[in-house]
């Protein structure tokens, strides 16, 4: 198996990535609010931006099968600790 150097998703950190304010419409103000306050979070939604591009990359070359299903298992994992986090209560800054 021949290592391809990763490619970093760029994305203006002062801002939520549009792919997780589009994904979860509902939940705008929250993920304004979760972005500036909330590092977790925001690893989260790199991590689900990332993903979502190395799925795209991979269905669009010739990686087999199994390779784009654990990207889509991963999207899926991530996508449900998005939820979790979007559904969350607020934690107290105190």
């Amino acid at each position: 198996m021949i290592m391809r150097e990763s490619r970093l998703i760029q994305f203006k950190t002062e801002q939520p990535p549009r792919l997780i304010s589009e994904r979860f419409p509902d939940h705008k103000d929250v993920i304004e609010t979760l972005w500036d306050g909330s590092e977790e979070f925001r690893e989260v939604c790199t991590d689900f931006v990332t993903a979502r591009a190395s799925l795209d990359r991979a269905e669009q070359s010739k990686h087999g099968f199994r390779t784009i299903e654990r990207y889509r298992e991963l999207i899926e994992e991530l996508r449900l600790e998005l939820l979790a986090l979007l559904s969350a209560p607020p934690r107290d800054a105190s």
